[in-house]
């Protein structure tokens, strides 16, 4: 057998062309995982699955396409899911996106499947595909179903929920008007021309609505057997050691954000397609569609290749089927261009590693770098197989867009040994690794992205990448290029050998040290302004903080705006991971009003000014570390808030601002863990808040809840944030009986109607009014109760257009001498966003006075 060589080449590319997953490193697939790879390569079936948000996808039917017919299997969500909640951490919109995202890229990585996306943004919760419409734009997010549709080539389309009938989220119906659209628009050379210089018109042949029994049993409705077909999804495979929905359930349960976990099922498992367009088949959804290598032009040969490499492939020896591979690969590689090639390919090349007993990394002890930076980076290379490899190593310095080749040498590798190279190389780039659908300005329904070959795209490419050419060594002269992201590498003492993303950053963050400023008065207030250095070079510049809505019609109306003091500083850093805090007096104006403070930063060396940006970070275990770069800011708000009572102790939920919010309008706020709460002694707070679904996640809370309701007839305010009903960790929350539905109020503008008007909550310390409802974000409120016992008190109501009026968005009981609320008014929304009526009616909660 000839050597395989490899050319190495570090590039810099700061172009987002196409998607490379941040795959860490090469390495070989497991035994179980190349015999699937084989299997699979005789599949040429596609099916798309469609729906609107991260986590609506059936991972059952996915991976029953994806790993028992081994087909191309894609899930397109029409959102990232950034209007829902958070089980995990305080992150909300952008931030609850990126992690939903990530999340879905996990569950792909385990069920088989590849991930897409339109550009409509979650704006939260919709009661009607209409109203759904009319915020998301409804042409952009169809062009980017078809976009998604013409680039994968599907031979038939899922849809996870019905086009015609509702009882669902408005976003479910839209999604599934959309795929119905999509299919026929796809096919039409009319319909977005201008995709068709990068992808071809496609006609799918049926598109299903994937049903079962309970949802028309739930809807009082009889399943249609002239238009729906069974398939039975539950079985094993002996090569994978699990049954389908065994990997299914490990698939859903990374939606561990929305609290998704889910036990693996064993056994007989049946799901329904009822057919929406084209013929119903009788047995097979892909019925009438060829499904192997037959329908591709030229393939014979190919064919024959890997019947012989299924027959000859030896786990245990797979260097001995690499020639059988690198043929395979040379021939389908000569075949016409399409997604079914562009799969064979890849999985082609993941087997020839597996034969050479390939290990490849390129790494960086560093996290971050900036704009003229070094990084020292280094590749390891190991062949552990009998494989004779060599390669040529072309050490590089890289610019933006550009490399410069200096060396060539020529390295042979024995069994088994380690080749190590380091280069340190510059950085050129005004790019940030900031998620590419946050990087300009979007609207509530849709994230802005103008290059139209990254729509959809699961996340960015890597913005730092090393380039390896690759000779496969046999007769026929094989050969081929592939990237490598740049990873940082390092040793977590409890987590072992970890690997992250490398991030672009800006040479300096910045970042107000409160998210938020509230001024019950004119007195001013001062607010930290840390800027921070991430690069290894000196730099120095001057920030000017500047106010957000100081717009010259303003200015001329003779409006009085927050005033920082000083509004304009200089710094200077020498090297990487100084800081400067700069303290800045805020002076409110004298009647109420809600604004923001932006940065300005220009660098002495540049011409340009720019919003200086903060950089968030994002860490969960069970996804790459993350980051996005917003622009720094700090919400400031005027509003006249008279509170009682000084201290509040917040038993922690699944992580909201809430705490911080209370903070700033002046209260001393404890944290307590549930479990805690035996030694805790209550009386020493004004009130108790649990954070947001804190009975779901919360197991001690179910001990401790007598407790907590002794507490309340001794005099104390027990304020529940709101739960889901589904999961409660104690049966009875309140100090009455109270019943929690699904019920919820969905636009942010509606009215909100003063049932009991005298009630102290609405008048005391504050008097609240219907100004005080104005300037709401996303939503009034979820998971309100629906029945109460006669004991508690409902003193407002609020619906959405055309519905009956909710009351139970905030109960209120009295018991002993103190007062229970439940209460799914969204706070965990509002008080981020500086929301003045929802700081003052929540005071009015936490101050309700004693019963005598």
């Amino acid at each position: 057998m000839k050597k395989i060589t490899f050319s190495i080449l570090i590039l810099l590319f700061f172009v987002f062309n196409f998607y490379l997953s941040a795959t860490a490193q090469i390495s070989p697939l497991s035994a179980d995982q190349a015999i699937k790879k084989i299997e699979q390569l005789q599949n040429t079936g596609s099916v798309l699955y469609i729906a609107a948000h991260p986590d609506d996808e059936n991972t059952r039917l996915l991976t029953y396409f994806a790993q028992d017919k081994g087909y191309r299997t894609a899930y397109l969500s029409l959102t990232r899911g950034d209007g829902g909640q958070n089980l995990i951490g305080e992150q909300v919109r952008e931030g609850l996106g990126i992690i939903r995202t990530n999340e879905l890229l996990a569950a792909r990585s385990i069920d088989g499947g590849e991930q897409f996306f339109s550009r409509a943004n979650d704006f939260g919760y919709s009661k009607t595909p209409e109203e759904t419409f009319t915020i998301w734009d409804k042409e952009k997010v169809l062009a980017d179903a078809v976009w998604a549709i013409r680039k994968f080539r599907p031979d038939i389309i899922v849809t996870r929920f019905s086009p015609t009938l509702g009882g669902t989220h408005g976003h479910h119906t839209a999604s599934a008007q959309i795929a119905l659209e999509a299919f026929d628009a796809a096919a039409d050379k009319n319909k977005f021309p201008e995709q068709l210089q990068y992808v071809q018109t496609w006609q799918t042949k049926r598109i299903f609505w994937n049903t079962s029994e309970w949802f028309f049993r739930r809807n009082g409705m009889e399943m249609s057997k002239d238009s729906t077909m069974k398939i039975e999804i539950g079985g094993y495979d002996p090569v994978l050691g699990k049954s389908y929905n065994e990997i299914a359930a490990q698939s859903r349960s990374q939606h561990k954000s929305q609290g998704f976990g889910s036990a693996g099922s064993r056994g007989e498992m049946t799901e329904h397609l009822q057919i929406l367009k084209g013929d119903l088949p009788k047995n097979d959804p892909l019925e009438g569609v060829t499904t192997d290598w037959t329908q591709i032009k030229g393939s014979k040969e190919f064919i024959e290749l890997i019947k012989q490499l299924k027959k000859e492939y030896n786990p245990a020896e797979p260097q001995k089927s690499y020639t059988t591979i690198a043929k395979a690969y040379n021939r389908v590689r000569k075949l016409e261009k399409s997604p079914i090639i562009e799969r064979a390919e890849k999985d082609l090349k993941q087997l020839l590693y597996t034969a050479s007993g390939l290990f490849v990394e390129s790494v960086t002890n560093q996290s971050t770098a900036t704009d003229g930076d070094s990084v020292t980076v280094e590749i390891n290379i190991v062949k552990r197989l009998d494989t004779p490899l060599s390669f040529n190593l072309y050490d590089i310095s890289a610019g933006e867009e550009s490399l410069e080749i200096f060396t060539d040498t020529l390295i042979s590798l024995e069994k088994n040994q380690v080749f190590s190279r380091k280069k340190k190389i510059a950085i050129r780039t005004n790019n940030v690794s900031n998620p590419y659908w946050l990087n300009d300005k979007s609207t509530t329904g849709m994230y802005s992205v103008e290059e139209q070959k990254i729509i959809g795209n699961p996340m960015n490419e890597a913005e730092i990448k090393t380039f390896f050419h690759i000779d496969l060594g046999i007769d026929e002269k094989i050969n081929f290029g592939l990237f490598l992201p740049i990873q940082h590498k390092y040793t977590d003492p409890v987590k072992g050998e970890k690997y992250a993303p490398l991030l672009v950053v800006p040479k300096v963050t910045a970042r107000f040290l409160d998210d938020v400023m509230i001024f019950a008065d004119n007195e001013p207030k001062k607010v930290k302004l840390e800027l921070i250095s991430h690069t290894d070079n000196s730099v120095s510049g001057k920030i000017n903080i500047i106010s957000a809505k100081e717009s010259a019609e303003a200015v001329e109306a003779r409006q009085i705006y927050f005033t920082p003091q000083p509004a304009v500083a200089d710094f200077s850093f020498s090297k990487k991971g100084e800081s400067k805090i700069i303290e800045v007096e805020v002076t409110p104006p004298t009647k109420n009003q809600n604004n923001e403070f932006l940065v300005e930063l220009k660098y002495d060396d540049e011409r340009k000014i720019q919003l200086a940006k903060s950089m968030e970070k994002i860490e969960y275990d069970h996804i790459p570390y993350q980051a996005m770069f917003p622009n720094a800011k700090v919400r400031l708000m005027r509003a006249e808030i008279e509170k009682k009572g000084e201290r509040i102790g917040y038993i922690v939920g699944a992580g909201d601002y809430v705490p911080k919010a209370l903070e700033q309008i002046g209260y001393k706020v404890d944290l307590i863990e549930a479990k805690d709460l035996g030694t805790t002694d209550l009386s020493v707070y004004d009130a108790v808040l649990t954070g947001i679904r804190a009975f779901n996640i919360e197991e001690d809370l179910a001990i401790y809840l007598p407790k907590l309701h002794k507490y309340v007839e001794n005099g104390g305010n027990f304020i529940v944030q709101y739960n889901t009903s589904h999961s409660l960790k104690a049966e009875n929350i309140g100090v009455y009986p109270f019943q929690i539905s699904r019920a919820r109020v969905t636009e942010e503008n509606a009215p909100v109607v003063f049932e009991l008007p005298n009630h102290p909550v609405l008048n005391t310390p504050n008097k609240i009014t219907p100004f005080d409802f104005e300037g709401w974000t996303q939503e009034r409120g979820l998971y309100f109760a629906d029945e109460w016992d006669e004991h508690f008190e409902a003193p407002i109501s609020s619906h959405d257009t055309g519905e009956e009026p909710q009351k139970g968005s905030l109960l209120i009981a009295k018991y002993g001498k103190g007062n229970f609320v439940y209460t799914g008014i969204s706070w965990f929304r509002q008080l981020p966003e500086g929301v003045t009526g929802a700081y003052r009616l929540l005071v009015n909660l936490i101050s309700l006075e004693e019963n005598k």
